[in-house]
């Protein structure tokens, strides 16, 4: 149960404060506060506070006005949400910020409009769980006297935030309130903050309470933290799928903050793909109830929909699903197709790729096989695996073997990455016609004599076994070259030129701390980042999962390729194998 507070705590993680009348552009020691919105208002009001150089590393800060605290919302380095006292009805008050390092105080002129508001929405009846579905986030709830708009805030380790409306799950306005906090670390204390705001703006008194996560067994992530330069990292939290026997043949998706430190997740049994699509959900790769399934999951952990592959007269899911501009979902499926005409006169059972456009409804309405684009007499590394024994039985021949796909608006093109074939792929959406291939030509046969290979111009290598790539603006191909070929795994930024029909080496990483170089035979995948840096995952290095000797484990790092640094690093190692199919950054944990 929360204690009520007319001013809070005396303790805030915090700001500048709520000053709404202020001069524009005045300057302090350790910042600039530029504007006030709104422009006035009445006690209680919540203030939102614009400049810039107030600081959002961790740390004790205090706002005050007059000497006192003031409640902080959220706080960072460029917005600060207040809320305005109500000690006095006019300026000016005294303003002050307290760091470790300090106090700067300033004075600013601030009016405050008459209260005619004399009621303001009382909070009553709190309560803080953990999610089961979640242990690092919490659901709030809990009642008010009149209509009003929830508001809770969040302070932790990393500082003070407000949850964002898409938080909210309850009816605006309303009297019955629940609000999902996510991001929070494992085994942490965090203070929240709880109002409501009526209709006429008015912010009742604010309540506090405590929430203390649980603490995750070590073997549920083991993750060692070598690096982190949040300052230079993209923004956002690294979204991870992970399997591991110490799971008991289950797997976690995992969200990381820039620390490393694990503040979502999610069990979803053995996946391959994870990815965000554009309102929050996220759509993964697994199988169950006998049939591989697309699921949806929203961030707060509830499974939006089930595309079961053999409720769309699918073989399959495998490996990958990605979304399209149009809200579609491009993804992988197989079919299993005889062919003869092999060496020796050999017929085989061959399971060819098939790229697939459905809907989330689950309509399907674009098919592409693969076996009637490419030929299928070229045989390449790992046709007699037996990848799909349980779905098609023995003796069925893994020719292609796609591991992502991708959709490129500029052309309507779709890319496919078929380890197999040691090709990318890039084909005409409306006929299946080629565009270009990544790649060689295979002199033992010469049904590939046609296709359109960018032929390969200066320094470097073609990727081996390859995942994960990305086409991106400006003529240029990401690939996480696995490396099958030459024993050393890279991330590689290929320039791209179709007109000319070339491929050159822009840029390789290989990670220069580890002697000899990180080799992963398997997964993996890279992630082009918003600020020009790459995200890469190493999601299988060392043996198999199963060996006790040399576990397979996990190495992420983010890079910044202008400078060739890294910024981030982390290994997700323990007894057991732990295997991780690609990591991706995502902006927020909230749709």
């Amino acid at each position: 149960m929360g204690r009520r507070g007319r001013h809070g705590r005396g303790r805030v993680l915090g700001a500048l404060v709520g000053v709404a009348w202020l001069a524009a552009g005045c300057r302090f020691a350790e910042g600039r506060l530029e504007a006030a919105v709104p422009a006035s208002g009445a006690p209680g009001t919540v203030v939102v506070l614009e400049g810039s150089g107030f600081g959002d590393a961790p740390g004790w800060r205090q706002a005050c006005y007059d000497g006192r605290p003031l409640d902080i919302l959220s706080w960072s380095d460029d917005r600060i949400e207040a809320v305005l006292p109500s000690e006095k009805n006019a300026g000016p008050y005294a303003v002050e910020i307290r760091t470790p390092a300090g106090a700067w105080p300033t004075r600013l002129t601030h009016e405050l409009t008459a209260d005619t508001a004399r009621s303001a929405p009382v909070v009553d009846g709190i309560t803080v769980r953990a999610r089961a579905n979640n242990p690092l986030a919490a659901t709030v709830t809990f009642r008010t006297d009149e209509p009003a708009t929830p508001i809770v805030a969040v302070e932790g380790p990393t500082g003070v935030r407000s949850v964002p409306p898409s938080g909210i799950r309850s009816d605006v306005p309303g009297t019955d309130h629940e609000v999902v906090i996510l991001g929070l670390r494992p085994a942490t204390t965090y203070a929240i903050t709880v109002g409501a705001r009526n209709g006429a703006g008015r912010l009742g008194a604010l309540v506090h309470a405590e929430h203390r996560t649980v603490a995750l067994r070590a073997s549920v992530l083991p993750i060692e933290i070598l690096k982190s330069r949040p300052d230079r990292m993209a923004p956002g939290y690294t979204l991870l799928s992970v399997y591991s026997f110490a799971y008991l043949g289950d797997g976690f998706l995992f969200a990381l903050d820039s620390s490393g430190a694990p503040v979502w997740m999610y069990r979803a049994g053995i996946m391959q793909a994870a990815e965000r699509l554009a309102d929050g959900t996220i759509a993964i790769t697994t199988h169950k109830f006998g049939s591989d399934v697309i699921e949806l999951i929203s961030p707060f952990g509830e499974i939006v929909a089930d595309l079961r592959a053999h409720d769309l007269g699918l073989d399959t899911f495998h490996h990958d699903v990605v979304e399209m501009p149009d809200g579609h979902l491009l993804t992988l499926s197989t079919e299993l197709r005889t062919i003869d005409g092999y060496p020796g006169g050999a017929r085989h059972d061959v399971v060819g790729d098939v790229v697939v456009e459905l809907t989330r409804e689950g309509d399907v309405v674009g098919s592409w096989p693969l076996l009637d684009m490419l030929d299928p007499h070229r045989v390449g590394q790992g046709f007699d695996d037996p990848y799909w024994l349980a779905t098609y039985g023995t003796g069925a021949k893994d020719w292609s073997h796609a591991n992502a796909v991708g959709y490129d608006p500029e052309d309507d093109g779709i890319w496919v990455s078929l380890r197999h074939q040691d090709a990318i792929v890039k084909f005409r959406r409306s006929d299946g016609a080629l565009l270009w291939v990544v790649g060689t030509n295979d002199p033992k046969t010469s049904g590939d004599d046609a296709w359109p290979f960018l032929r390969f111009t200066g320094e470097g290598r073609l990727p081996s076994e390859q995942h994960d790539p990305h086409v991106v603006s400006g003529g240029r191909l990401w690939v996480y070259d696995n490396g099958n070929a030459s024993g050393v795994t890279r991330a590689v930024l290929y320039d791209l030129d179709p007109v000319e029909g070339t491929l050159s080496q822009h840029w390789a990483w290989v990670d220069p701390d580890y002697a000899p170089p990180l080799f992963g035979a398997y997964v993996g995948g890279v992630d082009p980042l918003s600020n020009g840096n790459v995200l890469i995952a190493h999601g299988g290095l060392g043996g198999t999962p199963a060996d006790l000797e040399n576990p397979t484990w996990i190495h992420l790092s983010e890079v910044d390729p202008a400078r060739d640094e890294k910024l981030f690093e982390a290994r997700i190692r323990g007894e057991l194998g732990y295997i991780g199919y690609r990591a991706r950054r995502i902006d927020s944990l909230y749709p």
